[in-house]
């Protein structure tokens, strides 16, 4: 069982990384019109984005898996490295070479595949669900570490579209609209934690044609200052709030992800910005590879090569 999914993540992995632009050059020359400056690479860049993957889909150290392809030729030969083999540092460098926009536009490639794999297995939902909500990535009891929280857009099938991290005290109102706004397929309610609650975001997602499936609080009032869109989900929910409790409760789905988040990979262990998003991001597109993989073992699809 272990062996199939390793299997297919490879094979989706390799796919999605071999349709999209070169990651990076490895060592961009001042010159371009000058063919002999520098020494030329020895691995490519496909192949070394593959391997950072799977690295980070095995969970172990890079002197793990530099051992792991010096004794496995298959797997070896499977990733794209014939005659020589990359050491530990030479696959620590490419980590360091993924690129935050180059590890989101492959999230759009399996969230794409997702969409295909659901309009050939003609889904009863024309509209993707999309459920936001926030965690606290690192533990909120130790104040000597920065805190950062992760705000993730999810779908039913639980592939994250959209993301945002953020300290712990920014407010979590205004990070709707580019959760949102950063989603390509089709959505139809969004289920968001009550924190993201705010007459400006009920408006913004009645004037992208969704509906709220967001329950409002208790002591939530019917002046609207504005927002006609307020106004009328106050009136349905206190007119009628089962529907809007019915959907709210869905809220396990996005426990689920989260959860899954953290007992596969632990604890986030980057504290500077830049690598904190980029070792998320990693860890949220494999997440999604696993997903469309399930989805296509579930729907009888082949993984194609």
């Amino acid at each position: 069982m272990l062996r199939e999914e390793v299997g297919r993540f490879l094979k989706i992995a390799k796919r999605i990384v071999r349709d999209d632009p070169e990651p990076w050059i490895w060592k961009p020359r001042e010159d371009p019109g000058n063919p002999g400056a520098g020494r030329p690479p020895r691995y490519v860049a496909r192949s070394m984005a593959v391997l950072c993957l799977s690295k980070v889909y095995s969970r172990n150290s890079f002197r793990w898996i530099d051992g792991f392809l010096r004794n496995n030729e298959s797997i070896r030969r499977e990733l794209g490295f014939v005659n020589r083999c990359p050491s530990y540092e030479a696959i620590r460098r490419a980590m360091l070479h993924l690129d935050e926009s180059y590890l989101r536009n492959l999230n759009r490639r399996v969230i794409a595949e997702l969409e295909e794999t659901s309009a050939q297995s003609h889904h009863r939902f024309h509209w993707r669900r999309t459920k936001i909500f926030d965690r606290w990535l690192s533990n909120p009891t130790d104040r000597s570490k920065d805190i950062a929280k992760l705000h993730a857009a999810v779908d039913d099938r639980g592939a994250a579209h959209s993301i945002a991290i953020t300290d712990g005290t920014t407010s979590d109102t205004i990070l709707l609209p580019y959760l949102l706004n950063d989603i390509d397929a089709h959505m139809g309610v969004v289920r968001a934690d009550r924190g993201y609650l705010f007459k400006d975001n009920v408006q913004c997602i009645e004037d992208l044609g969704l509906m709220n499936g967001t329950a409002p609080k208790c002591y939530s009032k019917m002046l609207s200052c504005g927002r006609p869109a307020w106004r009328h989900m106050m009136f349905m929910f206190r007119k009628d709030p089962e529907p809007f409790l019915k959907e709210y409760n869905q809220q396990r789905r996005i426990e689920a992800f989260f959860s899954k988040f953290k007992r596969r990979f632990g604890p986030v262990k980057s504290r500077i910005g830049a690598m904190l998003r980029k070792e998320v991001w990693v860890k949220i597109l494999i997440l999604n590879i696993l997903v469309a993989a399930s989805e296509q073992v579930e729907m009888g699809l082949r993984v194609a090569r």
